[in-house]
Formats: C-alpha cells, structure tokens, sequence
C-alpha cells in the first residue's frame, strides 16, 4: 500500500526493527533522565540561592510564602532523589529477578516499583512548581521593600 493511501491502518505496516524499538526506548529514557536531572539542578540552585541570598528588606510581607516556596522546592528535590533511585532498583531488578528465572517475581516488584516512582514524579513537579510560585510570589510582593545601600 502506498504511504499516503487514507484507509492504511497502521495494522497494515510492518512492525518496526528491534534496532529502531530500542533507540525509541532509549531515546525516551533519555529525555525522561534529562528532565528529572534539570529540575534537580534548579529545584536545589533556586532553594540554596534564595535560603544564601536573602535580600535586605526594610518591611517583609507574606514571608510565609516564601517558607512555603522552600518545603515546596525541599519536597520536590527528595522526590527527585527518590525518583532516580526508583528508576535503578527498576532497571536492576532485571538481574535480580529476570536472569535468575523469576519472571513473574520480577514483573510484580517491577509493577510496584512503578507505582512509586509515578507517584514520586508527580510529588516532584507538583513541588517544584509551587516552590517556584511561592518564591516568585515573595519576589513580587516584596521587591518594593529592597533596602537600598547609600
């Protein structure tokens, strides 16, 4: 059937290479490894710059904002961790389990796994995202209270 004939269903084309799934699964494990590496990496410089830097206020409004916005960015970067940790004991359960011939035992612990680490990824982007709100809500608040050097 030619590619562009409307009524190919895609049962009609071959099914791809085990070359071309496996750079589809690794391309896809890169990006999800990059993502979660990136909001570490701004999760712990926007929480170790803000808690480091404080700005000189003369008056300091909604502070608890700011509080928050550090549980928030703190929650999320143990997620993080714990995120990348689940992913290891995902991909090392293959030696443990698989390749000593306990396929089923190693598919539950997997599944379990998985459970956790969704849950951990939802926790760390629900995290970080308020962690930033809070602390960009103090910024917004107080940046008319910045105590000016003379």
């Amino acid at each position: 059937m030619a590619a562009n004939n409307p009524s190919e269903t895609p049962r009609d084309k071959p099914p791809q290479s085990i070359e071309a799934v496996h750079q589809d699964i690794s391309f896809a494990n890169t990006y999800r490894l990059e993502v979660i590496k990136t909001m570490l990496a701004i999760t712990t410089a926007l929480l170790a710059f803000t808690i480091s830097f404080r700005p000189t206020l003369d008056v300091i409004e909604q502070q608890n904002s700011m509080v928050i916005g550090w549980v928030c960015l703190a929650t999320s970067l143990i997620a993080g961790i714990a995120t990348m940790y689940c992913w290891e004991r995902f991909y090392i359960s293959y030696r443990d389990f698989d390749w000593k011939g306990l396929h089923d035992n190693g598919k539950s612990y997997r599944s379990t796994v998985t459970f956790f680490r969704r849950w951990l990824f939802a926790i760390q982007c629900i995290g970080f995202l308020l962690g930033v709100a809070g602390v960009a809500n103090f910024a917004i608040v107080n940046v008319a209270h910045v105590h000016h050097i003379s």
